[in-house]
């Protein structure tokens, strides 16, 4: 695969109005190495080092206004410049390094769970719990993301985000709907924790459109390209094959969880308190004795406080369209109670990770994007580590320069430090 050109673009802001130029002011045509790294679900990153020459700097500078660049790297994949780093080594070498994150981080941008009441002639700010009664998956995100590509009217306050938008997705996303609650935090969260539930386990993606220089939120399903199916054309990954350059193997069950016990609004005795068990989409309200699928040793609860799960909606968005406040049946709450266990559940997995340095030059059987991508299932067989599986490819890292190599990452990658941290505050939190 040859090295893609890297594009700049500007993204001019007016604190007047809306951002009103979004431009390419040039390539990156002198750098040393440049990572991109990205997610199934959510944001990934990039680095790139360059060095400090006149045409770099009129990218790279601090800027004078509130102008912000986006790096894009071809094939509608583009980042956000967050971070410039200059420096001079021992050697006295003058280089950048500019770090940043994918598009889809602009959602945490804005925040989840905002409404307005109004009393009279006057405009209260609210906090809003929204209900999702009755849709489909790509209903609910197009919902979550409308403020961000919907230009507000009236005395709505314009949170449009520039060149965002209305979603698109892939044809093959299910079709049956769900029940889903959300109060407070950020849009990104709520987009990412929603579509990663383990009965749902869909991408999200930001693409960046060069010719309409457009943002298009986008949410697909991998396709299933393993050995075990007969669908699509299989793609094997295996040491024997020579197309796996290196590898590494996680099996970790420290954090596993398979029943949580979810306890709703209330106080004290008078909170409902419901369980959901892994794997399923049903919720028991009754005493349970540890039996069933998971009894004895095999049994790992989780206690859920969700307080912020509410029966009163105040905003309830259905097939039919936004319908206003409402209250929940006790089949509705106590739904909406469990979804939230098997979200926290879905946090709590077994990671069984595999790690490999995936074979880019010579003879090859398959290439990136044209074989395979990123969310794709695929077989995995390894003899000297002794395993064979089906699975998702669920991020990679492409590293250009004068070479390339590309690592992918199958299964549920293991937590960073500050991952862990954010999933113990959001857990004390919701």
């Amino acid at each position: 695969m040859q090295q893609q050109i890297i594009t700049i673009y500007n993204l001019k802001n007016d604190v007047a109005g809306p951002a009103s130029k979004f431009n390419a002011v040039g390539e990156l045509n002198r750098f040393e190495s440049a990572i991109l790294r990205r997610n199934y679900c959510g944001f990934g990153s990039f680095e790139i080092w360059a060095p400090i020459t006149d045409e770099n700097r009129t990218y790279f500078n601090p800027p004078t206004d509130l102008s912000e660049n986006f790096v894009y790297f071809g094939n509608n994949v583009a980042g956000l410049v967050e971070s410039v780093q200059s420096e001079v080594d021992s050697y006295n070498h003058l280089r950048y390094h500019i770090s940043g994150r994918t598009c889809e981080a602009l959602l945490c941008r804005r925040a989840f769970g905002l409404g307005r009441k109004v009393t009279g002639t006057n405009n209260y700010m609210v906090a809003n719990t929204t209900t999702f009664s009755g849709i489909n998956a790509a209903a609910i995100v197009t919902q979550m993301l409308y403020d961000c590509y919907h230009n507000s009217a009236g005395d709505y306050t314009n949170r449009k985000i520039p060149f965002f938008v209305e979603p698109t997705n892939s044809g093959n996303l299910p079709t049956r709907t769900f029940n889903f609650q959300r109060s407070g935090g950020n849009l990104y969260d709520a987009v990412v924790d929603f579509l990663t539930q383990e009965i749902l386990s869909l991408g999200f993606w930001v693409k960046f459109d060069p010719v309409q220089k457009h943002l298009i939120p986008y949410v697909y399903a991998g396709v299933n390209r393993s050995a075990s199916q007969s669908t699509n054309p299989p793609v094997v990954f295996s040491d024997e094959l020579d197309d796996i350059l290196q590898s590494k193997y996680l099996y970790d069950n420290t954090n596993y969880r398979n029943v949580s016990y979810i306890a709703g609004e209330g106080e004290g005795s008078d909170r409902s308190v419901v369980q959901a068990v892994r794997g399923t989409n049903t919720y028991n309200v009754s005493w349970f004795n540890g039996t069933g699928n998971f009894p004895g040793f095999g049994l790992r609860e989780l206690f859920v406080d969700a307080r912020d799960v509410t029966r009163k909606s105040a905003d309830t968005i259905t097939s039919q369209g936004n319908i206003g406040a409402s209250s929940l049946t006790d089949s509705q709450y106590f739904q909406a109670l469990a979804k939230r266990g098997t979200q926290k559940l879905g946090e709590s997995n077994i990671l069984n990770t595999f790690n490999a340095t995936i074979r880019t030059h010579g003879n090859r059987m398959y290439t990136f994007g044209t074989n395979y991508n990123l969310g794709d299932i695929v077989t995995v067989e390894d003899t000297r580590l002794g395993f064979s599986v089906d699975t998702r490819i669920t991020s990679t890292e492409e590293t250009f320069g004068s070479d390339y190599s590309l690592v992918l990452t199958f299964g549920e990658a293991q937590k960073t430090l500050g991952e862990k941290l954010a999933q113990i505050q959001n857990n004390m939190t919701n």
